[in-house]
């Protein structure tokens, strides 16, 4: 999609800045920049499979569980007051 934008790619061991005439090369690794939803729909097209999870997915992720463990251990400490309370 036009609103993506190769961003770097890993070649040999070696970082290339991406030009407007870069030849992309087998075996490099391109780190894309774009929507969560245009980078699915380029790997979907290309038939690309990431091999780490995007850094935004982790993170949401891992936020997502930290905010229920969380939530969970408040709920157990007010349900320890509670109970001392009665």
């Amino acid at each position: 999609p036009d609103s993506t934008l190769a961003a770097m790619i890993r070649r040999r061991g070696q970082l290339v800045v991406p030009h407007d005439n870069t030849v992309i090369e087998q075996g490099d690794r391109l780190t894309i920049l774009g929507s969560p939803r245009d980078i699915i729909d380029l790997r979907h097209r290309y038939d690309v499979h990431a091999t780490t999870a995007p850094r935004w997915w982790r993170t949401r992720r891992q936020g997502a569980r930290a905010m229920r463990q969380g939530r969970a251990m408040r709920q157990g400490r007010s349900q320890m007051r509670q109970g001392r309370a009665q």
